[in-house]
């Protein structure tokens, strides 16, 4: 990101889990976080905005930046992995004909593949991208 210009586009990944602690309240960009809660992955995908965030501000010429905190993206992959829950879910019906939810009250967010490639299609194809709000 150093190294990218003003007139560059730098789309980068995060995660949604970085909202946990948050409990049933919507959260929002400035909603206070509840770091105990977080674990190693969504902890270092924040300090990774945290970074990207600052160089936003440092830098003289900063790229563009657009951050995606994404759940849990579900679609077919030749890497499927399925321990997480939209297989889960799906292994159990398949094999017991039922579905058994552990800790219901969890929030969590799941994104299809397809909505996924479509929204950086769009984001890459948009010719607004000067009016997109940086950190800031």
């Amino acid at each position: 990101a150093k190294r990218m210009n003003k007139s560059q586009l730098l789309i980068f990944a995060s995660t949604g889990g970085i909202y946990e602690g948050c409990g049933n309240k919507p959260a929002f960009e400035n909603s206070k976080l509840n770091l105990d809660h977080l674990d190693a992955y969504s902890n270092s995908l924040l300090q990774r905005e945290q970074a990207l965030r600052k160089l936003s501000f440092s830098h003289e010429n900063p790229p563009q930046m657009v951050g995606l905190r994404f759940g849990t993206i579900a679609g077919r992959s030749a890497g499927q992995r399925v321990d997480l829950v939209p297989m889960v879910l799906i292994r159990s019906a398949h094999q017991t004909g039922a579905i058994t939810v552990i800790r219901g009250e969890t929030n969590r967010a799941f994104l299809a593949l397809e909505d996924l490639v479509r929204a950086y299609e769009t984001i890459v194809s948009s010719k607004k991208l000067n009016s997109l709000e940086r950190y800031r």
